[in-house]
């Protein structure tokens, strides 16, 4: 141990605190000579250390060479350095890992999932929070895309699946709702909307099935059928079915399916100009009926029907029909605890000019139109 001014203070210390007070101040004889004593002791010890410390590093390198204590230096410098560098590779290798760490958590994360109608569904975050959503039919073909950025801000596309050209974008990116239609060769048509009262986009046409023969439910019929495939995904199947010998239309069957392949609506128009249709939306069935006559007489009629839970069976809970002299309009009843009763309350209407007052009264079910 070298002496420095480290140990001379401690050696002073403690030769101090060896002192002994006087009763009346000053200090005795034999304690000065006891802390001179102890202080020499301890200079003495600290010297003979340094001095060992030293023979031994002597002692190691006698009868060495000046080749071989050069060696041993320099083993000794390349061991500080090899430790050096790895510790270095240890805090680079960490700084690695964390900026991977932190890359991974910033990357571009995506999951699918497979729509009830069969199209496959891809959305994405990136690391600014912006949320992409594609859609893709069964031929793996996009045809539509919704973007939403971290403030708030919007962008949807519909595509045409077979070009894959966009068709129209509304996007309120600027701070303005606009719309931008995409025409032929380039060119494209922005406007501004108000998003509030625009009514939603009427999908586009994009393709359609060939023509393909079906058997009808009536014998000497000839049927052809095809499929309308839309931009937001929905389907119209439409068959018209001719007469034997095919030179008559005589009804054109149409049925809509959403793009999760829900039937919302079917009509069929037959060649008397009658026809019958029905609007499906959740648990409501609404169905029309417009017949002619021999007479050029027109019929038309409208029920709504609902599921009843306590029946297990759909009830009309609505209906009107009018033959062009009167308008009757039919209300189902409930009993006192919310249980229909088959019973109806009907109101019958007639023209302004035929000075005829409405009256009301109560009928069964029978008298309600069915539609079928």
């Amino acid at each position: 141990m070298a002496i420095n001014p480290e140990n001379v203070a401690n050696i002073t210390k403690e030769a101090y605190s060896a002192l002994k007070s006087k009763a009346l101040g000053g200090v005795s004889k034999e304690s000065a000579q006891n802390a001179i004593s102890e202080a020499v002791n301890k200079a003495v010890r600290l010297g003979e250390e340094a001095v060992g410390k030293v023979q031994q590093e002597m002692q190691a390198l006698r009868n060495k060479t000046a080749q071989e204590i050069a060696e041993m230096t320099s083993q000794k410098d390349a061991f500080v350095f090899q430790a050096k560098h790895d510790a270095a590779q240890q805090i680079q290798q960490a700084k690695q890992e964390a900026a991977e760490a932190v890359k991974k958590a910033k990357a571009t994360k995506s999951a699918e999932r497979m729509l009830p109608n069969g199209h496959k569904e891809v959305r994405s975050v990136n690391k600014n929070g912006a949320v992409m959503v594609k859609e893709y039919n069964e031929a793996g073909q996009l045809l539509k895309s919704n973007v939403t950025t971290l403030d708030g801000t919007i962008r949807r596309t519909s595509y045409n699946p077979v070009t894959g050209e966009p068709v129209k974008t509304f996007t309120n990116t600027s701070g303005k709702d606009m719309l931008i239609e995409y025409k032929q060769y380039g060119q494209h048509k922005i406007s501004q909307v108000n998003n509030k009262k625009v009514k939603p986009q009427k999908p586009t046409l994009v393709s359609q099935t060939r023509p393909e023969y079906v058997k009808t439910e009536f014998y000497g019929e000839r049927g052809m059928k095809f499929d309308r495939i839309y931009s937001d995904g929905s389907k119209e199947t439409i068959t018209r079915v001719t007469n034997s010998d095919g030179s008559r239309v005589e009804r054109t069957e149409l049925v809509r399916f959403d793009k999760d392949g829900n039937k919302v609506y079917d009509k069929i128009i037959w060649d008397t100009n009658s026809s019958r249709e029905h609007i499906y939306k959740d648990n409501i069935t609404i169905a029309k009926r417009v017949h002619k006559d021999n007479k050029g007489t027109i019929y038309k009629s409208e029920t709504k029907s609902v599921y009843d839970p306590n029946t297990n069976n759909r009830v009309i809970v609505k209906a009107k029909s009018t033959d062009g002299l009167s308008t009757t309009t039919y209300k189902a009843l409930k009993d006192e605890f919310g249980f229909y009763t088959g019973k109806y309350e009907a109101k019958t209407t007639y023209p302004k000019v035929s000075g005829m007052q409405p009256y009301i009264n109560e009928v069964e079910s029978k008298s309600v139109p069915h539609i079928c």
